[in-house]
């Protein structure tokens, strides 16, 4: 046994007391984090808002069908779901039962939470992994040499968005798969400054990424990339030792491709052909995916940026790793672009970027160190901006007045949300093609963030002072120009839905609008406007454009009406202000006229987030023609309109 007074000291970074700062740092920011997600998913459900919605319940099911059922068939589960909407099931019939179309992985990982706590345990359990992304954020900044207290702060903050706050509670893959590709992209990166890794810690991250490929088929060839790369990177291991590493991701694989095709007769299980898209829609999804004001990755999330000197610095130490992050990251974005249910469908904003963005961590947290270390009141200062943001936008999650979950592509522009409301103007928006074509906007502001980028890019890395003057005067003339294109840009004060894809249509669509369907026998639906939300407290007007011809005689001698008396039909405008009950205000379309005819009613709300959706309904054998909506600010209550109650 060697002599204590010959051992040589432990090394500053690895005495007990610097172990013990790093984990108050790293507890303090995971703390935090979880106050503020868990803060805010008790405010929504006191409000009764951003409930189980999208897949949610499905995986739910899928999950007690493994828990309680220990069957993969969640038929049973069906019949006695407490999720109202969760019929049709997604699920294929089989021989072997109803199937899940979803993946197994993520309901295999909330069963001991719904064991244990039922949905409070399955959101508990999913907060876990929002806590790693704060834990891989503070790593990485550590292994960028930023202090303790600095490394804590940058991690809390990036971990912060307030989108991802409402995520973590969330019950989707994307945000486990992303955690999971994140501490990869780490540990890769920490070779390139370190030695490996240990082998308890490197099997344990193998073991892992086994797991991704059950959480969804399309993070399947990112899971590959990561387990080859971690397996042979900087290390020479033995034949069997690689086979041994590879081993948990090739089961894995053979399992649920084994799966597939017993279950669903098929390696791809239940996807098929119709599973990807690609088109005009998807490329415009892919750019939506890195800046669009509320589903781009680097609006959601701003340090983001730092990630592309962060790449940079580290193409300097390794060429092939950088190209293998940059392939991760194109095979992360891609599939999520390519799936025809854009951006995720109906959950949360960013949902199919998140495991991209998330695997930015580290080389964020380096190009950010960089920026510290070569202009540390500009680093600070945008760490500053960056707060503010995510102030505002954990605020408006809290009111309500910006919604958490993807809006419909029917939405009209005005009310299409952003995280950034002070800067919509400027901010790119391609959730519809038909009108993000036109917005000068998504042409203009790339080059600017490009521009923005190359300068943090050219100061992080200390180039000549004649390149960063450069750099600074171009980043400098693209915000001017930008800011001058958002304030030419028209305003769309007015928005008219578009009685083709704006509304939803149980009507019957003709060349002069939705007609209301013949032989029926009582009040029915032809039109539902999406739901959208008031973006300030101002009086709006909606004005309808319809066409009512005369009732059959018949009808009103049945009815016991005159004829001016009987309505053509009827407009329900509904208002749900953030805490409170909906508010109906019925206007009877009572004009009997052959031509065309208008109808406009006033409303507004008390406070910004108010709710509000249109539906128009036509009486038994009466000819309603809707011919178009529209909607515009109202700045005083027209005498001749119909003013709602404010809610």
């Amino acid at each position: 046994m060697p002599s204590l007074k010959n051992a040589s000291p432990p090394s500053p970074a690895n005495s007990p007391s610097a172990r013990r700062t790093t984990a108050v740092a790293v507890l303090a920011a995971t703390i935090a984090f979880a106050g503020l997600a868990l803060g805010l998913r008790s405010h929504w459900n006191s409000q009764h808002r951003v409930s189980i919605t999208g897949d949610e319940p499905h995986y739910i099911l899928a999950s007690r069908a493994l828990n309680y059922d220990h069957s993969l068939s969640t038929a049973n589960q069906y019949a006695k779901s407490p999720f109202p909407g969760t019929i049709p099931a997604h699920a294929i019939v089989t021989k072997h039962g109803w199937l899940s179309v979803h993946g197994l992985g993520l309901p295999a990982f909330i069963a001991l939470g719904d064991r244990l706590g039922g949905l409070a345990g399955i959101r508990f359990t999913m907060l876990l992994f929002g806590l790693g992304i704060v834990v891989v954020a503070f790593a990485g900044a550590r292994l960028a040499l930023l202090s303790n207290r600095l490394a804590s702060l940058f991690a809390l903050i990036f971990g912060a968005s307030a989108p991802w706050l409402g995520a973590a509670t969330q019950i989707y893959p994307d945000l486990p798969a992303g955690v999971i590709a994140a501490s990869a992209v780490y540990v890769l990166i920490r070779r390139t400054q370190q030695p490996t890794e240990r082998s308890w810690a490197r099997l344990l991250l193998l073991t892992a990424l086994a797991a991704v490929p059950f959480l969804h088929l399309r993070v399947l060839s990112p899971a590959a990339l990561l387990t080859l790369t971690i397996i042979y990177f900087r290390r020479r291991p033995r034949f069997a030792t690689a086979c041994l590493e590879a081993g948990p991701f090739a089961i894995s694989v053979a399992l649920l491709f084994s799966y597939h095709l017993v279950g669903f007769g098929s390696l791809l299980g239940p996807y098929t052909s119709d599973s990807v898209s690609i088109n005009a829609t998807a490329m415009s999804v892919l750019f939506g995916l890195h800046l669009d004001q509320f589903q781009g990755m680097f609006i959601i999330q701003p340090l983001l940026l730092f990630a592309v000197p962060g790449l940079g610095i580290l193409w300097k130490r390794s060429r092939s790793l950088t190209g293998i992050l940059i392939a991760l990251h194109l095979l992360l974005v891609i599939p999520s672009a390519l799936h025809p249910t854009w951006y995720g469908g109906s959950s949360f904003a960013g949902r199919f970027g998140i495991a991209a963005a998330l695997a930015l961590a580290t080389p964020a947290a380096l190009g950010f160190a960089a920026l510290t270390n070569a202009a540390r009141r500009l680093a600070f200062g945008a760490l500053a901006v960056v707060v503010i943001i995510e102030v505002f936008a954990y605020r408006a999650l809290w009111i309500g007045s910006t919604p958490l979950l993807a809006q419909p592509a029917r939405l009209p522009q005005r009310w299409y949300p952003s995280w950034i409301p002070a800067l919509r103007a400027w901010l790119p928006a391609v959730n519809r093609l038909t009108w993000s074509l036109h917005n000068p906007i998504n042409y203009l502001f790339p080059f600017t963030c490009i521009a923005g980028i190359s300068t943090i890019t050219i100061i992080a890395l200390r180039a000549r002072r004649s390149r960063r003057l450069w750099a600074t005067t171009t980043f400098a003339a693209l915000v001017i120009a930008t800011m001058i294109t958002g304030l030419l840009t028209p305003s769309h004060d007015q928005t008219v839905l578009a009685l083709t894809d704006s509304v939803k249509r149980p009507g019957t669509l003709t060349d002069s609008g939705i007609a209301a369907p013949r032989g029926t026998t009582g009040e029915t639906q032809i039109v539902a406007t999406p739901t959208m939300l008031m973006r300030d407290r101002a009086h709006w007007a909606i004005t309808i454009r319809y066409r009512a011809a005369p009732p059959n005689p018949s009808t009103i001698t049945d009815m016991g009406l005159g004829q001016h008396s009987a309505p053509a039909g009827f407009v329900d405008l509904l208002l749900t202000p953030t805490s409170g009950a909906t508010t109906t205000c019925r206007v009877a379309l009572d004009q009997v006229v052959a031509s065309t005819a208008t109808t406009s009613i006033d409303f507004a709300a008390r406070s910004d987030g108010t709710a509000f959706n249109l539906k128009i309904s036509a009486m038994p054998n009466r000819e309603l023609v809707v011919a178009a909506i529209d909607l515009r600010p109202s700045t005083t209550p027209r005498l001749a309109a119909v003013l709602c109650p404010r809610v």
